[in-house]
């Protein structure tokens, strides 16, 4: 299980500045979260979009994460973390390997998604996987992929100011597609040839984000 954060900067910043402190001064700060397994930080390296990096911490369960926030050391990342974004947008998933994990890192692309209101959340999940499997599976051919889903629909609760735990929730997004470039392939390629799957599922009221990142492993 993993949490996502989409993260904004403030406006008095440039987006490099943001990335360079987010991975020199807040990252050393979220490294030593109790229970953490593992943490990468990916910053945009694409057109000016709405998040200029994209964390990704690991732990056993949804429980052992909000555990991790509600800590000491958790709360004092959360309190850094708000004041230097604009947005900190967040989501509790699971994920599947759509390809072997080559523990490939570097240059990928993001496709988040956000089913429509009227959508269950089970049936979203299972269109999900059976769409990306049909659409996109002829794209990622030797590209490492992994697929991720809000299965449960908790939502961490990440204020330092406040002492509640996990609740009933929606979480930013309902699903993700990761894919990592090839050698010599640019993100702007893959972004690219996912375009007619991202205007098919805009089509359906799928509210659809693309991020082009460069990922760095932390822990």
């Amino acid at each position: 299980m993993k949490l996502v954060t989409f993260l904004k900067r403030r406006p008095d910043m440039t987006r490099d500045a943001f990335v360079e402190r987010w991975l020199t001064k807040h990252a050393p700060m979220a490294a030593v979260f109790p229970g953490l397994r593992k943490y990468t930080l990916s910053g945009s390296c694409g057109p000016e979009s709405e998040a200029d990096a994209f964390a990704e911490l690991w732990f056993d369960d949804r429980q052992a994460c909000q555990a991790a926030y509600s800590s000491e050391v958790g709360r004092s990342g959360s309190g850094d973390a708000n004041a230097y974004t604009s947005r900190r947008a967040q989501a509790l998933l699971d994920e599947v390997w759509l390809t072997p994990d080559v523990g490939r890192v570097g240059e990928k692309v993001v496709l988040a998604v956000k089913r429509p209101e009227q959508t269950a959340r089970q049936d979203f999940v299972a269109w999900w996987q059976g769409e990306v499997g049909r659409q996109v599976a002829p794209l990622i051919g030797e590209r490492q992929a992994r697929l991720c889903f809000d299965r449960v629909g908790l939502v961490l609760n990440s204020d330092p100011q406040s002492s509640d735990g996990l609740r009933r929730a929606e979480g930013e997004v309902d699903g993700l597609l990761e894919i990592w470039t090839s050698p010599n392939e640019s993100p702007e390629s893959v972004a690219t040839r996912l375009e007619p799957f991202l205007a098919s599922i805009r089509s359906l009221g799928i509210r659809a984000e693309l991020l082009m990142l460069r990922e760095n492993r932390i822990v």
